[in-house]
């Protein structure tokens, strides 16, 4: 461990972006058995959720109330810009049929909708989920820092269960692809968990039973595992019962949240128990990947989308080693694109960068883009609504 930074979080989310890459590059990935795709047991959103909803408690417990929801908030408010950055870039790079079939009052729509977080490009609707929840942290740690953690967990469990009983009516709409109420017991969950880290450790090391339990989550994650490779042995009834993606997704049902915190658990007793081992085979990728995983992120949306676009050779029927080399490129230009970074950060000092990146570079290029799309709209976009009520003083322009 490095310091008072628990490096099997960074690990552990570097390994979620690097699934979240793979998924998203839709090549079916012949590592299907490192990534599980979007099909297994547990997805790496819901592993980037709960490690940044228990980090949030780690950082939160023992200090000041004010300071935290402060930073909070400005993490929240640096992510949303973040993803209106990229959205109107993404906007203005890919979706060229907004300006030529859409009317131009309906492309100012769209653009509205990006700001209100109503519409995603690209893979933002993981990151819109994650501004939502990162707002909203300060109400738990509200009632956490005044010893009100029953308060918080009843009302997770109230959420949840409202949800379960009234999904539509508990739905918020934004643009994730996840139901943000349903999966919350995830982030808020480990935000307490978090929180009362040391405490609960205490607890958990004196149970006799301990040992016989995580042993006994072994066996069942490594059942679970088999039975999704053996494909539930083609009885498709148990396969959706137990891996159905949208149901999962949209939903979290009870049983799948149990899997998912099970799995959690899997993987924090690997990494514990298999920590040099993992660190010599693949700490070289998943801690800087971990480590810098909002910009990691943001690449992986570009270098996908260059993917995409760029007209290769390559896809899902493509042999197995032409679609390995194509996933190690994408993965090593994320890499590559950090290593970078970090160099530029040495070079320019790390607090002066950060600062100048966040609070200057982020916002001329939010500006800049959404000028150059509103430009692009009024410049070839076809007529109609609102805008063209005076034709004629269009014309005379």
């Amino acid at each position: 461990m490095d310091g008072k930074r628990d490096l099997r979080l960074d690990l552990l989310r570097g390994y979620a972006i690097f699934v979240m890459t793979l998924t998203h590059l839709g090549m079916a990935s012949p590592l299907i058995f490192i990534t599980g795709g979007s099909r297994f047991l547990i997805n790496a959103a819901e592993v980037f959720f709960f490690i940044s909803g228990f980090t949030i408690g780690i950082i939160a417990s023992g200090r000041a109330l004010g300071q935290q929801v402060q930073s909070r908030l400005n993490r929240a408010w640096l992510i949303y810009r973040y993803v209106l950055f990229f959205s109107f870039a993404l906007t203005l790079l890919l979706e060229q049929f907004l300006f030529r079939e859409l009317a131009q009052g309906e492309v100012v729509a769209w653009l509205v909708e990006i700001i209100a977080l109503k519409e995603a490009m690209w893979d933002m609707d993981i990151l819109i989920a994650y501004v939502i929840y990162v707002a909203l942290s300060p109400l738990a740690l509200w009632g956490l820092s005044h010893n009100r953690t029953r308060m918080v967990m009843l009302a997770i469990a109230t959420v949840y269960v409202l949800t379960l009983l009234q999904p539509f009516v508990m739905s918020l709409e934004f643009a994730s692809f996840r139901h943000l109420a349903a999966n919350s017991p995830l982030f808020f969950g480990a935000i307490v968990l978090g929180y009362h880290r040391g405490a609960v450790a205490a607890w958990w090391r004196h149970r006799r039973w301990r040992p016989a339990a995580d042993a006994g989550i072994v066996v069942a994650g490594a059942a679970l595992l088999v039975a999704f490779l053996l494909d539930y042995g083609g009885n498709q009834a148990v396969a959706e019962f137990l891996g159905d993606f949208v149901i999962r997704e949209l939903l979290m049902p009870p049983h799948n949240l149990a899997i998912v915190l099970l799995y959690l658990r899997v993987l924090w007793l690997l990494v514990t128990g298999l920590w040099t081992w993992l660190v010599r085979i693949g700490g070289w990728l998943f801690l800087p990947l971990g480590q810098e995983s909002l910009f990691a992120y943001c690449m992986h949306s570009t270098v996908i989308w260059m993917v995409r676009y760029g007209d290769l050779p390559v896809d899902e029927e493509s042999h197995l080693l032409l679609r390995l080399l194509m996933e190690g490129l994408v993965v090593g230009t994320m890499l590559g694109s950090i290593l970078l970074r970090r160099w530029v950060m040495r070079f320019l000092g790390t607090r002066g960068w950060d600062a100048w990146v966040n609070r200057h570079l982020l916002n001329v290029l939010i500006w800049t883009t959404l000028a150059l799309t509103v430009m692009l709209t009024f410049a070839v976009s076809e007529p109609g609504d609102w805008w063209w009520e005076h034709e004629d003083v269009f014309e005379d322009w």
